[in-house]
């Protein structure tokens, strides 16, 4: 897997190519404390070419978005493929980790405080 991680203005943008699991976790891990421990208030994960994702990494995400909400911060996951997506539906990950189609939509969900 690799992590790409973009600092803008109102928020990092993190893509996510390849598998997370248990292997590449520490990875991802990694960009989002850094993230966390930032003054930007929004993360947003691009995972237009993210082929899978484990249960850690999910639990992981869910993990982080604990952190980053009692900070008022914000994280974003974009352009899920529709298995990964329908993971997120069906285990109810989409009630807590907001979910949008595209980058845009995503920037118009960090800004609208």
């Amino acid at each position: 897997m690799e992590v790409n991680t973009i600092s803008h203005r109102d928020h990092f943008l993190i893509t996510l190519i390849g598998c997370v699991d248990t292997n590449t976790i520490l990875s991802l891990n990694r960009q989002l404390e850094q993230c966390l421990q930032s003054d930007t208030p929004a993360i947003l994960v691009d995972c237009k070419n993210l082929t899978h994702v484990c249960i850690a990494g999910l639990r992981s995400l869910l993990h982080y978005q604990r952190l980053l909400q009692n900070r008022k911060k914000k994280i974003i996951v974009f352009e899920l493929k529709a298995t990964i997506k329908s993971v997120f539906l069906e285990t109810g990950l989409d009630r807590f980790i907001s979910v949008a189609f595209t980058y845009e939509q995503a920037l118009h969900l960090i800004r609208q405080r």
